[in-house]
């Protein structure tokens, strides 16, 4: 029985080609993986023990219009016939950020598209809530730049603290400083753990003027705290206590609006290990294959 065909296409393939990988488990079950990887590209399809392998890898049929066809790959292909086209992955090394408001510092970035898990980028920012730059904090395997996606999480931040019913506050001093601690409850939680911290100063009856904004100094730069998109206004805890320690007692209604960033852009730049790094190794030598044409489904072309 013959283990592959002179045809560029899913059905000439040969018959082992999912198993060199280690994919599949049965004949049905390798014929589904072949299937699947004819002219695969996409990085972290296959996986070996639950964990995707570090590149991307795909089968592809070599014919002599691939090989006189110079805008692809062409001249890494040494051969007609059936090859494995394995290309290498790396970590970002450098990314580019910049434009945008409401931005804070820690806002997060999710790169997808890559071999394994996604990597998450923390965004930094200039006193008006601009981006200015971007560092890693989890990272990722990717093939090239062109294979990250960059998508802003869109972390909330809080943005105007709100009193009511504040008449009869206890505990608080004329012109004293008040530290409010602001932060989600525990079914939605915040991004990345970071809750508001803050402070302001007491009214001069010694205490929290109503219906006023107030201004308040956060005591992480510009960081009104890190909260995720999921999180609403009403899931938010406030703690407030003297700058003594001690509590704020009486009655009172705080409330808060979480605002988040908008435009902005974050691009990777830069990867390093085996990214763009590209071989093909040749399972089968067959000068009769199918020459297929650009224009033909059944016949996928080399990679540009």
């Amino acid at each position: 029985m013959s283990q592959w065909k002179s045809t560029a296409n899913v059905a000439g393939m040969p018959k082992w080609s999912a198993s060199i990988l280690q994919q599949g488990s049965g004949a049905t079950a390798k014929a589904a993986n072949n299937v699947a990887l004819i002219a695969n590209v996409t990085a972290g399809a296959w996986k070996v023990h639950g964990q995707a392998l570090n590149e991307t890898d795909g089968i592809f049929p070599v014919t002599s219009w691939n090989k006189a066809n110079t805008s692809g790959e062409s001249a890494k292909v040494h051969g007609l016939g059936w090859a494995l086209r394995t290309s290498g992955v790396g970590q970002i090394t450098t990314i580019a950020a910049a434009n945008g408001s409401g931005f804070a510092n820690g806002d997060s970035v999710t790169v997808s598209g890559g071999s394994g898990p996604n990597a998450v980028l923390l965004l930094t920012t200039n006193a008006t809530g601009n981006l200015v730059s971007a560092s890693v904090y989890t990272q990722g395997l990717y093939p090239n730049v062109s294979s990250a996606v960059e998508g802003f999480n869109r972390d909330q931040h809080v943005a105007n603290l709100n009193f009511a019913n504040a008449t009869a506050i206890t505990g608080v001093g004329n012109g004293n400083t008040i530290n409010i601690t602001i932060a989600a409850n525990s079914t939605t939680g915040e991004a990345w753990g970071q809750s508001a911290f803050g402070s302001f100063t007491s009214n001069s009856t010694g205490g929290i003027t109503n219906t006023q904004t107030q201004a308040v100094v956060w005591q992480l730069g510009n960081n009104a705290g890190i909260f995720s998109n999921a999180v609403a206004n009403a899931s938010l805890i406030f703690t407030l206590k003297n700058a003594n320690g001690t509590a704020v007692g009486g009655t009172y209604t705080v409330t808060a609006n979480l605002v988040t960033s908008t435009g902005g852009f974050v691009n990777v730049t830069k990867l390093g290990g085996r990214s763009g790094r590209v071989t093909y190794e040749m399972l089968v030598i067959d000068r009769h294959i199918a020459n297929g044409t650009s224009s033909s489904a059944n016949t996928p072309s080399l990679p540009q």
